[in-house]
């Protein structure tokens, strides 16, 4: 005679976590580049959880990249909007890391987070191609899905907010581009009262 097997309290609850479905991540990225095709040279790459519904603390990423970066351009535009950033007193982010290691980092980065990414940047043609470009050709997974990618510049015309909004931080560096249009799309995201999906 069979004895049929009773399941223990530890093993039902490791299979529901297992079948439960995550609830995602919404993060903001951005990049600072040295072209303006998915090709560019990447300098740095900014990144921040963005909380709207919990008032947890912020996931920050940010690492600058070496400027050693085969089979990748340098746009002469791009270039001299540098040189005059720098002019001004705005220093060009240059780090002590290879490109493919910061791109290890941010991979790492985004897999620690408790749940999937969802991945948003200011414009659907820059920020997300050019990682999504850099990981290909390093190897790298992509740590996000392809529908998963949103649009920032697109919520700012859509639901404008009738306040000044003004800029924390130095402007074109990626953390703090990154943590502003987080904060913009949180306060756009209350004031008009629109749930990020």
């Amino acid at each position: 005679m069979n004895t049929p097997e009773i399941s223990s309290p530890e093993k039902e609850s490791t299979s529901s976590q297992e079948t439960k479905e995550l609830a995602p991540v919404h993060v903001m990225v951005d990049i600072e580049t040295l072209d303006t095709t998915p090709t560019a040279v990447i300098l740095s790459i900014g990144a921040c959880t963005i909380e709207v519904e919990e008032p947890r603390d912020r996931e920050l990423f940010y690492y600058p990249c070496k400027l050693e970066q085969p089979n990748r351009t340098i746009g002469p535009d791009t270039l001299e909007w540098w040189v005059k950033q720098v002019q001004s007193g705005n220093p060009l982010p240059i780090g002590n890391l290879y490109l493919a290691e910061v791109l290890g980092k941010f991979g790492q980065w985004l897999y620690s987070l408790p749940g999937p990414p969802i991945m948003w940047s200011k414009g659907t043609d820059f920020d997300i191609v050019i990682l999504r470009n850099a990981m290909e050709q390093l190897g790298h997974r992509i740590p996000w899905k392809y529908n998963h990618v949103r649009d920032m510049r697109t919520i700012k015309k859509l639901f404008p907010l009738d306040t000044e909004f003004p800029f924390v931080g130095t402007p074109h560096n990626a953390l703090d581009d990154a943590i502003n249009q987080a904060l913009y799309l949180q306060r756009s995201s209350n004031f008009h009262r629109f749930a990020l999906a």
